[in-house]
This record gives structure tokens, C-alpha cells and sequence, in this order.
């Protein structure tokens, strides 16, 4: 579990709030990063479409209030491809 997490900014994608903890923590391995923000071993990664966002909630503070749900249509770009596909696609 991690013990800390930035804070939010409105309308920064998922990509930049992972890139400012990597920068926080001081972590230097993709490898360990990668583990100690999903507590798994991660093979494949989208800027555009992340993945495990559900463990990655999982993994956080046990002050967080973030959830999976926020983080999607708030911090990807989630919203912006759906727009073009229907709503039983988009579920």
C-alpha cells in the first residue's frame, strides 16, 4: 500500500498525477515503480487507455478518497472517445 498520493488537479490527465508521484517517491526503476503503484507486475501501459486503475485504488492510502469512477471520467481521456460510441459500448 502506498502511504502517500498528490493531490488532483482538475483536468490533468492520469499520465501527469503518475509521473508526479514517480517524481515524488524518487523511485528510479520503471520496474519497482510500476509494483509499488499497483502492487503488481505491469506489462502493458496506454497513456490513452490505462489499465488496473481498479488495483491502483486498491493500493492507495487508506485516506483516499479517490475513486476508480473519478479518476476515469475526470483524469483520462475516457470521456472524449465516447462520444463517439454508443452507451452500451461505452459500458
Amino acid at each position: 500500500m502506498m502511504n502517500c498520493f498528490p493531490l488532483l488537479y482538475e483536468d490533468e490527465l492520469f499520465y501527469s498525477i503518475i509521473s508526479r508521484y514517480k517524481r515524488m517517491c524518487g523511485i528510479t526503476s520503471k520496474r519497482a515503480f510500476l509494483e509499488d503503484l499497483f502492487n503488481k507486475e505491469i506489462i502493458n501501459k496506454s497513456i490513452f487507455f490505462p489499465q488496473y486503475i481498479d488495483a491502483l485504488v486498491n493500493n492507495l492510502p487508506l485516506t483516499s478518497k479517490i475513486t476508480a469512477e473519478e479518476l476515469i471520467m475526470n483524469n483520462t481521456m475516457f470521456p472524449f472517445f465516447t462520444v463517439f460510441l454508443s452507451e452500451e459500448k461505452t459500458d
